[in-house]
């Protein structure tokens, strides 16, 4: 065996590494009341460990079979596949009886009713169909069907080796110009995307926009009701109270308008595609600092302007030892080939659906006309919400709105303000009120059962009182009782 062969059979380490944080994060995660908790990945973004546990491990399933792959071809690859997914299945199966055994032998020895695995043994031989079938998995049961998800897209997105090419064994290597034109496109998606975001400011704020009253009220608003780092200490807040002039903010709205506009040019100079990315990465911090808003997503996407290579041989000639030479990852040796009219007009239409979307104001996911925060805000007194839970042992928590789902936190306020604009109780918000207070329940996260809801609306004149040290005052509550169980006979 070659050195080369005993290096490339090794597992990653790195990905070792992360995937123990991540199951750690996790374990943290899944602990009511644990101050290691706060620190977790949840807290500050749109996804949790469970998203890069999921992701690393689809990683590994690519480095495992994708050598195989390799190695042995494509029949040997997928037939290695259908085996483990066979062990995958008879595992799931496994685990599904003995959870049905213990939960069932502890529910009658107890005389306690089944909660999670209720359906299933409410209806045994219909349940176990379903279980059998995974369409009817107990929670905390789910993870291992996930895995039969991440091992049949077997093949990776990769010039080395694909599906596309395994069909076409004779396609030639990528090179420059069309790797080039690739990140090129990701390229204009960034940059109108920035680019309608602020001229939506324009159009719909027009020259109130840079009035500094208009953004300081933004300020405040999303600072009053956090949805990332609710921590005491608000740099909106203490600008307010300081009583910080009105350029201040509108030197703040400026740059950001003037960052969101001026990102196109990355598509036309190679100056932009450093500065700008480096500017936007500015303005997100600015606006997690100011607005408590953390965008990972388009955070991370600003690394697509870094030039790998560049990167990687500044790395090889000064950070490494001995006469290992930094390869590139695109072969400049390979003569250009004339480039193919359909990408750059998928290109092209791809960019015109996002300026008619943005023209006719559609928000039909993934299209978006970028509308946040585009409208002008008059300097003023505002209304802010707070979800306040009691518990069972007297305690008041405030709820952050992140907790209740991150699929609804880009409209998650405008959700909670529609219960105030009308004077009749919502079932289908107390359904999804109920929901949540179940599932926090279940597992005891605020160290107490949630028996009372409130969805407060608040308002506060921070231009008459800024100092006001509770930011106002309520002026309107939406309660939910939680409906008491009855206690179960012995």
């Amino acid at each position: 065996m070659t050195p080369a062969s005993v290096v490339e059979s090794k597992r990653d380490p790195r990905i070792d590494v992360l995937r123990g944080i991540a199951l750690l994060m996790i374990f943290v995660d899944h602990i009511p009341g644990n101050t290691l908790g706060s620190v977790t990945l949840r807290n500050f973004g749109f996804s949790d460990a469970a998203e890069v546990f999921v992701l690393l491990a689809g990683m590994s399933a690519v480095l495992a079979f994708g050598r195989v792959f390799e190695r042995e071809g494509a029949r040997s690859g997928l037939r290695r596949i259908v085996l483990r997914l066979v062990r995958i299945y008879l595992f799931q199966i496994g685990l599904l009886l003995t959870t049905l055994a213990i939960v069932l032998m502890w529910t009658t020895y107890h005389q306690l009713q089944p909660t999670l695995v209720a359906p299933i043994l409410n209806a045994p031989v219909s349940g176990i169909a379903r279980g059998f079938t995974l369409q009817a998995v107990p929670a905390y049961l789910d993870i291992l069907p996930l895995y039969l998800v991440l091992l049949l897209p077997w093949t990776p997105c990769a010039a080395a080796w694909s599906v596309d090419s395994w069909l076409h064994r004779h396609k030639r290597e990528p090179d420059a110009q069309s790797v080039g034109f690739s990140v090129y496109a990701c390229f204009a998606v960034m940059a109108v995307i920035y680019l309608v975001s602020g001229l939506s400011k324009v159009h719909d704020s027009g020259l109130e926009w840079f009035h500094g009253g208009n953004i300081e009220s933004k300020l405040v608003k999303d600072a009053l009701s956090p949805i990332f780092f609710d921590y005491k200490w608000k740099a909106t807040i203490w600008l307010v109270q300081h009583h910080a002039p009105d350029y201040v903010f509108t030197i703040i709205g400026t740059v950001g308008l003037i960052v969101e506009l001026g990102y196109v040019t990355v598509l036309f100079s190679r100056t932009a595609q450093i500065i700008m990315p480096i500017a936007a990465l500015g303005v997100h911090v600015g606006i997690l600092v100011f607005q408590h808003i953390l965008f990972p997503d388009l955070l991370m996407l600003q690394l697509i302007f870094l030039n790998v290579d560049w990167v990687t041989n500044f790395c090889g000639r000064h950070f490494r030892t001995g006469d290992r030479a930094a390869s590139a990852q695109v072969r400049n040796d390979i003569p250009p080939r004339l480039l193919s009219y359909l990408p750059a007009v998928a290109t092209a239409l791809m960019v015109a659906i996002f300026f008619v979307a943005w023209v006719w104001s559609v928000e039909y996911y993934p299209l978006s006309s970028w509308q946040m925060y585009s409208y002008a805000q008059p300097k003023g007194p505002l209304h802010y919400l707070k979800v306040i839970a009691t518990l069972e042992n007297g305690r008041s928590i405030v709820i952050p709105t992140r907790d209740f789902s991150p699929a609804w936190l880009p409209s998650g306020r405008d959700i909670l303000a529609r219960v105030f604009r009308t004077t009749r109780h919502s079932e289908k918000f107390d359904a999804f009120l109920s929901f949540y207070v179940q599932r926090r329940n279940r597992n005891l996260m605020f160290g107490s059962p949630i028996t009372r809801m409130e969805i407060q609306l608040w308002r506060w004149n921070y231009l008459v009182d800024p100092n006001d040290p509770r930011f106002g005052w309520a002026i309107g509550v939406y309660p939910y009782d939680v409906p008491s169980k009855p206690s179960p006979s012995r």
